[in-house]
């Protein structure tokens, strides 16, 4: 995402020579008196942020959990971010502040094995910069951020109900992966999920699903390894894919992707 930081610190740069940015010593005339961006400025800094946002935008951190003083340094960045907003709603650098606490949640992000209310919070922070500045650099590299954030819930759901699944709780999975379907049908999980709400329904004995999820699928994605699985798994068992209107799969599914 190295464009909209870039422009980003340039434009402060021009517009604000006298605030503190990271990597430049303070002078006599750096304070954080000067102007009330440098508080911000300076926690990011500190926070390391503004040098990840330097290079290739990344897909959301899958690391095993972050430093602690990483992550202090993080709150503290959010935290300062937070608190320019509220103090200065009608500053020109407003966006930049809004944008700033967005990748600073969204740097936060941990793998699916973990707890999601740090992905949870990213999201929202990077929907709230679309909605507000819609014809801005951060909308646009906030919109691509959404989608893999979208995605990385969706993965979540499917680590559970995957759990579920060999587990013979086929309830939970199918909740789990009905949560795909209708909240994150425009993910890569997609596939998957129909898939598998083809396992758990046959699993139950409740064919008709099976056999709806499985008919959506081929509908949707007829050359994907997850149809073959779907449509071997009923033809196996004398059934074929054959979508039920009335069911919620196909309700959720009411055009082709």
């Amino acid at each position: 995402m190295s464009e909209p930081t870039n422009a980003v610190q340039q434009h402060v740069a021009s517009a604000h020579p006298d605030v503190v940015r990271p990597g430049k010593p303070a002078n006599s005339h750096d304070t954080a008196a000067a102007h009330p961006l440098a508080d911000l400025q300076r926690a990011l800094g500190n926070s390391g942020v503004l040098q990840r946002l330097a290079g290739p935008t990344v897909q959301p951190k899958l690391e095993v959990g972050a430093p602690d003083d990483r992550s202090e340094r993080e709150a503290d960045a959010i935290a300062a971010a937070d608190q320019y907003i509220q103090l200065h709603p009608g500053s020109h650098e407003i966006a930049y502040a809004f944008y700033l606490k967005a990748m600073s949640l969204y740097e936060q992000i941990t793998d699916v094995g973990r707890d999601q209310s740090n992905t949870e919070q990213a999201l929202t922070a990077l929907q709230d910069v679309v909605q507000r500045f819609p014809n801005t650099e951060y909308a646009r590299d906030a919109s691509l951020k959404i989608d893999l954030t979208l995605d990385h819930l969706a993965g979540k759901e499917m680590a559970v109900g995957r759990y579920y699944l060999v587990r013979g709780d086929y309830i939970g999975a199918i909740n789990r992966f009905r949560t795909v379907v209708e909240r994150y049908q425009k993910t890569s999980q997609i596939a998957e999920a129909l898939e598998r709400l083809t396992e758990a329904y046959y699993a139950l004995g409740v064919y008709d699903e099976a056999k709806t999820a499985a008919a959506v699928l081929g509908a949707n994605y007829p050359g994907s390894m997850w149809y073959k699985d779907s449509y071997e798994l009923l033809v196996t068992h004398n059934m074929k894919p054959v979508a039920n209107k009335g069911s919620w799969i196909s309700r959720a599914f009411a055009s082709p992707l």
